[in-house]
């Protein structure tokens, strides 16, 4: 995953949880706010019933007409609260709706013990013994009203107070929910983005570092898909190349030095060479029916003179190889004359499974075949005379491929990035020239070669020449 998009879902997520958060705290301090206030309002409620009934015995005591409209006024402001109270519970509203109703039964009885009252001043003591004994019943009912007011208001408030009592707790619950989510995701966005984005740019900056120290065979190697992993197998990428480029220009330079220096030495030995061989030639010519041992050790000279030949003419081609002359050519037809020319020891069975005219390709004839020889011959030389050489040849997308597989012993796996530099063999007669000239053929070709290995099971060598194929001579 990117880590843009990891970023964006990390903000993402963050910006739910917050929003959800902050809704869920706001909708629960509403609520609470509300029932603060129908706790205030119930407060109200047992406050004004309370002074209602004071005002009620103070009434009683001094039958004023100031104690009946103190009476009447504050029963007109209780009634006022209770109508206009709210509550969100059905319940609580139940409640409210007692307390009105009994409300309203007090004033009924309040005004009826008025009304009495007056009507006793003007009766004689009998009357006024029955009216008084009214008076006490509508004063009972007055107080058991009241009291169930103050009751009913009492269990109004004990509801609210639960009621907010649960809206805290509620409150507290989701606060320390919210906070251990957003710890967990603190957490988990902190470890997502220590091991997906510090530790792979640590182990970036350590490999540059590395890498900045001169081991160019140091690779990141990481296996992300973000940005980060782009980063470091484009580094990598930087890396191998700047080692290739490395690599090239310490062979050109080996190159250059061993060209100055060749040039003069073929000269040299070239000279007394061809004066060995004429001489050869020429005592082959004198010497009438010569000893065979004497034939025996010309001949020897003669190959060791050829040998010595080959090899300054090696050394010419590795340092002074012209740029390809190209036309067109059948590389089937080239490695069955290489395989003619490169006189392959009878013990050494060759297997060609090469298409017949279907191989054409643009590229320089003697340079290809001299490096097609150079892989012969030094698998011929691998095998020890003995054992199987199997080339293969076919088109590719990008042109053609031809594979040379032997059954000698291998190549050691310590050895696979030498075989291709000048002066390196592992022969005992082996000056390493072979190997590094069918490279440097096949690179100006704009093809690569590739080795590959098991050791003591043999090796191959395969060649891409790229581009450039006809598919007939026509």
């Amino acid at each position: 995953m990117r880590i843009k998009t990891r970023l964006q879902i990390i903000t993402i997520v963050f910006v739910v949880v917050a929003v959800t958060a902050g809704v869920t705290f706001y909708w629960t301090s509403v609520q609470t706010e509300i029932v603060r206030r129908e706790d205030l309002m119930s407060l109200s409620f047992l406050k004004g019933i309370t002074e209602l009934e004071i005002l009620t015995n103070d009434y009683l005591l001094h039958h004023g007409k100031r104690a009946q409209a103190q009476w009447e006024i504050k029963y007109g402001n209780l009634k006022d609260i209770v109508v206009k109270g709210k509550f969100n519970r059905p319940a609580e509203q139940e409640i409210r709706g007692k307390i009105e109703h009994n409300l309203e039964h007090v004033k009924l009885y309040f005004t009826m013990l008025v009304s009495d009252y007056k009507k006793r001043q003007g009766l004689n003591s009998g009357g006024k013994k029955v009216n008084l004994e009214k008076e006490e019943r509508l004063t009972s009912l007055i107080m058991l009203k009241s009291r169930e007011m103050v009751s009913v208001a009492l269990l109004l408030k004990e509801n609210i107070h639960a009621e907010l009592k649960d809206l805290e707790q509620t409150s507290f619950i989701l606060i320390t929910i919210f906070l251990i989510i957003m710890t967990m995701f603190i957490a988990a966005a902190l470890y997502s983005i220590h091991y997906t984005i510090a530790n792979p740019i640590t182990k970036l900056y350590e490999g540059s570092k590395i890498i900045g120290s001169g081991n160019l065979d140091y690779r990141i190697d990481t296996d992300s898909n973000d940005e980060i992993g782009d980063l470091s197998r484009a580094f990598d990428k930087m890396t191998e190349e700047l080692r290739s480029s490395q690599k090239a220009l310490v062979q050109k330079e080996r190159l250059a030095v061993l060209g100055k220096l060749s040039a003069g030495i073929a000269h040299e030995i070239k000279n007394p060479l061809g004066v060995i061989d004429s001489s050869i030639y020429y005592l082959n010519m004198k010497l009438n029916a010569p000893d065979e041992k004497i034939l025996q050790h010309l001949n020897r000279i003669k190959e060791q003179v050829y040998i010595a030949n080959t090899i300054i003419q090696s050394l010419m081609n590795l340092t002074k190889m012209k740029e390809p002359v190209k036309t067109q050519i059948d590389i089937s037809d080239i490695i069955e004359k290489v395989i003619k020319d490169s006189k392959v020891p009878h013990g050494i069975e060759v297997i060609k499974e090469l298409p017949e005219g279907e191989l054409f390709i643009s590229a320089d004839k003697e340079q290809i075949s001299m490096a097609f020889r150079n892989i012969v011959l030094n698998a011929a030389q691998a095998m020890d005379k003995h054992g199987r050489l199997l080339i293969t040849a076919g088109k590719t997308r990008a042109g053609i491929e031809i594979s040379f597989k032997d059954t000698g012993p291998g190549i050691a796996p310590e050895d696979m990035e030498k075989i291709f530099q000048p002066f390196f063999s592992t022969k005992a007669r082996g000056i390493g020239f072979g190997l590094a000239i069918c490279q440097m053929v096949v690179e100006k070709h704009g093809g690569a070669i590739e080795a590959r290995s098991e050791e003591g099971k043999g090796a191959s060598l395969i060649v891409r020449l790229p581009g450039d194929i006809i598919n007939n001579r026509g």
